[in-house]
């Protein structure tokens, strides 16, 4: 992922279109840092694995986009740092996929859905993809609410869907982990 922080929208910005009839909200947003001269070509499907240290960032992407219920597959290639990978799904990250307003009925309803990447993994490190599912399966329920904790209160999200929102994680990162580790037959 681009390092990412939280930014302000000033009033005066409050309403501006962006495109596609997604519009600005006055007050606290997510942004990420831009990367200046950037690639798609990758959409949807991962490519220049053997670029940079994507073979690497390669095995994280399978692991985030199954663990989180990614749908919208998008990749950012940097021109100027050898092709090096990101992830910019512009909030398709998550469920519900309809919306983008997370619900507990929602989380419910895919906590145990098989999400995985449908890209070869033909190329991808074994051994990253085992260290990944060894880190998701350190992920404590205090690593999460350490994390949660942090958004914002002026956010349009209750403590409740939060918690659910921890269970959701929680609950997917042993399965999400055993995927992995199963992929691990096939590079």
């Amino acid at each position: 992922m681009c390092r990412s922080t939280l930014i302000r929208i000033p009033p005066d910005l409050d309403g501006e279109e962006l495109r596609d009839g997604m519009f600005l909200k006055a007050g606290l947003a997510h942004g990420s840092l831009a990367v200046e001269r950037a690639d798609e070509r990758g959409r949807p499907y991962l490519v220049e694995r053997k670029s940079d240290d994507n073979v690497r960032r390669h095995a994280r992407i399978y692991a985030l986009f199954d663990w989180c219920c990614g749908s919208d597959a998008q990749w950012l290639y940097d021109i100027d740092d050898n092709l090096s990978i990101y992830s910019h799904d512009h909030g398709r990250y998550l469920p519900p996929m309809d919306t983008g307003f997370l619900t507990r009925a929602a989380l419910e309803a895919e906590v145990g859905r098989d999400n995985s990447l449908t890209d070869s993994p033909v190329g991808l490190n074994a051994n990253e993809l085992m260290d990944v599912a060894s880190d998701l399966l350190k992920v404590s329920e205090n690593d999460l609410l350490t994390i949660l904790k942090g958004v914002p209160a002026s956010w349009p999200v209750d403590d409740e869907t939060l918690g659910a929102l921890g269970w959701f994680l929680f609950e997917r990162r042993e399965g999400v982990a055993q995927r992995l580790m199963q992929l691990t037959s096939r590079v």
